[in-house]
């Protein structure tokens, strides 16, 4: 299953838009990104072509819009991992954390089976705050 199917199937689950799961999705993968070792992420980029392009650009200030105040907690809860731009697109999404949980819980599934078990594990072993969204 390539990345846009994933995208297309979860928004179907999940009752959302599919540009909402693109820009959470996209959010994750900047997290896993800033918070794991560059070998096995571009492992898990190579086993998932195209996921790299939901990854939000270089970070933008964030000090003059409503989500400022949100991003900066949510850095501060998940151990500063990701940029204030991945944060934004995972929280600026849409969807709300029920949603979020579910998405990320689906992902993983998806990434396990596309990279496999071990890979994944070894990524979300190195950022607990994420294997606790992911359930």
């Amino acid at each position: 299953m390539s990345i846009q199917d994933f995208v297309q199937t979860a928004a179907v689950q999940l009752g959302a838009d599919t540009q909402k799961v693109e820009s959470a999705v996209g959010g994750l993968l900047g997290m896993i990104r800033a918070g794991s070792d560059n070998v096995d992420f571009q492992q898990l980029m190579r086993q998932i072509p195209d996921a790299e392009r939901l990854i939000p650009g270089a970070p933008q200030s964030a000090e003059n819009d409503a989500l400022s105040g949100l991003v900066s907690l949510a850095r501060a809860a998940l151990g500063n991992v990701g940029t204030t731009e991945t944060l934004r697109s995972l929280l600026g999404s849409g969807l709300d954390v029920p949603r979020l949980r579910t998405l990320a819980f689906l992902f993983f599934d998806f990434a396990k089976d596309s990279a496999g078990g071990a890979l994944v594990n070894r990524l979300l072993r190195r950022m607990p705050d994420l294997q606790v969204l992911a359930g």
